[in-house]
């Protein structure tokens, strides 16, 4: 089933959605781990209050009827206003949650520990997810982008293009959509 236009947001009208908000959504000082900006030297703080905020309330839950909201991220001293601002199903705080089970703390582990909450979640209370989006809570988040993409509701669509890296092109890891019936293959890979 591929959505174009309009029909895109009548889609999102009729399924039941979970969103994954995973990443930092507070962090002072940080550094990421890309070649430009390691050599660079540049340090930013991470604040989901900042742009992500407003941006995913206007970008993604004003456009959703039925939807939960699920998040893996870190500690912080705003993790509580996190909770209280996007009201999630389940929230996993890497490092402090004993449903924790990897060894190392990675973009990776803490999106499929995200993936675990949600099926939990779902197996729990017998919800039928139909489509699961996956972003990072420090996006500035266009409000028209559910309109714009062109999706495949029955495959996984990355939403952004990787980058060239050391080893060739790479997948980004900024948000993915996809039917939740392909969660245990999303997990699995």
């Amino acid at each position: 089933i591929k959505y174009m236009g309009s029909d895109k947001l009548t889609y999102f009208d009729t399924h039941k959605v979970a969103i994954l908000l995973r990443g930092f959504h507070y962090k002072e000082n940080y550094a990421t781990r890309s070649t430009f900006s390691s050599a660079a030297k540049l340090r930013y703080t991470v604040d989901f209050e900042r742009v992500f905020l407003e941006t995913f309330r206007k970008a993604i839950v004003n456009k959703l009827s039925d939807y939960d909201v699920f998040i893996s991220t870190y500690p912080s001293k705003k993790q509580e206003l996190l909770v209280k601002e996007l009201d999630p199903a389940d929230t996993m705080f890497i490092g402090h949650d004993s449903r924790f089970q990897y060894k190392k703390k990675t973009q990776l582990t803490g999106m499929l520990s995200g993936l675990e909450i949600l099926k939990s979640y779902a197996d729990k209370n017998n919800i039928n997810y139909d489509f699961v989006i996956c972003l990072r809570l420090d996006l500035d988040l266009s409000e028209n982008m559910l309109e714009v993409l062109s999706l495949d509701y029955d495959k996984f669509n990355f939403i952004t293009e990787g980058h060239r890296g050391f080893c060739g092109r790479r997948a980004s890891d900024r948000w993915h959509m996809f039917s939740y019936d392909l969660i245990d293959q999303v997990y699995d890979s």
